[in-house]
Parts: structure tokens; C-alpha cells; sequence
């Protein structure tokens, strides 16, 4: 009896385990797929030569960047953790 109320919970663990494997593999789907839409929104809403050429005006804080873009101040946060954003500004421009 002992030995088949342990293949039962046995059972029952590798079932748990392998719904929530399930249910974190669509939530990684999703925020994939959510990250490639906020990464072409924001490039959409501020064009990457714009964006240079408002920092080399002097535009460099959030929220300037933010009313300079008419966008709100989450988007440029967005926008500057592009890595290539980042290399950009790292270089100087």
C-alpha cells in the first residue's frame, strides 16, 4: 500500500512540474515576444539619428527627452537600455 501511495505522489510531482514548466515557458513566449514590440515601438516613435542629435543639443535628461519626443518618460527608459542605444552613447555621440 505504502509503495503505490508513493508512485501516486510521484506521479502527481512530475505532472506539477512538467504544468508549470509549461506555464514558464509561455510567459517566456510572451515577454519575448512584448520586449520585440517595445523595442520596434520605441525606434518607431524615436528615430535613432533624432535621439543623437537631441543629446548633442544638450536634451539629456528623461524627462527632456520625454517632452522633446511627445512620448512618455517610460519609452526612453526603454530606449536607452537598447544595447545599441547604449554603445552609442558610450562612444560619445
Amino acid at each position: 500500500m505504502f509503495l503505490l501511495k508513493n508512485l501516486d505522489t510521484t506521479s502527481q510531482v512530475q505532472h506539477t512540474k512538467a504544468k508549470t514548466q509549461k506555464i514558464i515557458e509561455k510567459r517566456l513566449r510572451f515577454q519575448e515576444k512584448n520586449t520585440e514590440q517595445k523595442k520596434w515601438q520605441v525606434f518607431y516613435l524615436i528615430p535613432e539619428e533624432k535621439f543623437l542629435e537631441a543629446v548633442r543639443r544638450g536634451i539629456t535628461e528623461i524627462w527632456e527627452l520625454a517632452e522633446y519626443f511627445d512620448v512618455d518618460e517610460e519609452v526612453i527608459r526603454s530606449y536607452i537600455k537598447l544595447p545599441r542605444v547604449r554603445e552609442l552613447l558610450k562612444e560619445g555621440y
